[in-house]
């Protein structure tokens, strides 16, 4: 509740150091606040390693490296945020000032504008109510597909923070072991909520200077459409002078129906036949049916335009 009143309050960030899970005893229930730490602040300083309740230290690391897997979605909007003075932590009613149920939701609120958390407090807590805004809301987790303007109840074991993607976004990340900006040069996974149309503007600087005063920055520009027989997808050659190291690109399509083919600059790319082949392949697209995800690795550099053009199998 700290960051979001902050943000109403014309705070826009809001810095973390962990002095509550050190002092808490071996095995004290602490699961919930390690995820709720790694999806809230701007910035976070602990010095914890091993907390002696093994949960508790799952969720530690899972969710810390959730966290810097999100990190090129999460320093995009840190720059808007520099720009505009929008909180990074954002109350509902910020970007839904017109849906009067948004003004007195309770602990919960987006992480930029197209990821909604709603953490749970206690380890004994296992489902909470979630109010979702107008639109549709995609569990970033399993998929399942909601529709917003109403109450949800959500079941959440004790290894799941609640976090919504809002349908039609594009949510940028990072590689597995990504431990800050710009440590790791590949792969970025760019995954697809394809609703109508829709764009997202990645920010890219060194991550470590302040040489983006000067100008030394990129952005790059993801977009998609739909339209009656499948999906257009289209990456723009970067804009700006920063240097964006080389790394290989992966798009991740959810919520499609089944996938016929997938074509890059109008040229075929294989389809793999299984989880195995399209790790250890460099090209090509596998359809996860159970899932209803499109995963896609294209050719080309940082450097390069791409258009990825989907068409969806209509016969079933």
């Amino acid at each position: 509740m700290g960051s979001i009143n902050l943000g109403l309050s014309g705070i826009p960030f809001r810095t973390y150091t962990d002095n509550v899970s050190r002092s808490l005893l071996p095995n004290s229930p602490m699961s919930r606040l390690s995820q709720y730490l790694s999806v809230n602040v701007a910035g976070e300083r602990t010095e914890i390693v091993v907390t002696g309740n093994p949960m508790a230290d799952w969720n530690y690391r899972f969710y810390g490296k959730l966290r810097y897997r999100l990190m090129p979605y999460i320093y995009t909007y840190a720059r808007e945020t520099t720009q505009t003075g929008i909180p990074l932590v954002r109350a509902l009613v910020l970007e839904y000032q017109s849906d009067p149920r948004t003004y007195d939701a309770f602990a919960e609120y987006l992480l930029g504008r197209d990821l909604l958390v709603a953490p749970l407090w206690s380890d004994t807590e296992f489902q909470r109510e979630i109010y979702l805004p107008e639109g549709e809301w995609v569990d970033f987790f399993d998929g399942t597909l909601y529709p917003g303007g109403r109450m949800i109840t959500y079941q959440a074991p004790i290894e799941r923070v609640p976090m919504l993607v809002r349908n039609g976004a594009i949510i940028p990340l990072g590689p597995e072991d990504q431990h800050y900006v710009d440590e790791k040069s590949s792969p970025y996974t760019i995954h697809i909520y394809p609703k109508g149309s829709g764009s997202f503007d990645l920010y890219e600087d060194d991550g470590k200077s302040y040489d983006y005063e000067k100008g030394i920055y990129a952005i790059t520009k993801y977009s998609y459409q739909a339209h009656a027989n499948g999906l257009t997808i289209q990456k723009s050659i970067p804009n700006g002078k920063y240097q964006i190291p080389e790394r290989q690109h992966i798009f991740c399509v959810h919520g499609l129906s089944r996938v016929q083919s997938v074509r890059q600059e109008g040229n075929l790319l294989k389809p793999l036949a299984s989880d195995e082949e399209l790790k250890s392949a460099q090209l090509g697209w596998r359809w996860d049916e159970p899932g209803k995800r499109l995963w896609i690795k294209a050719k080309g550099g940082v450097k390069e335009a791409m258009t990825l053009q989907i068409a969806l199998d209509r016969s079933r």
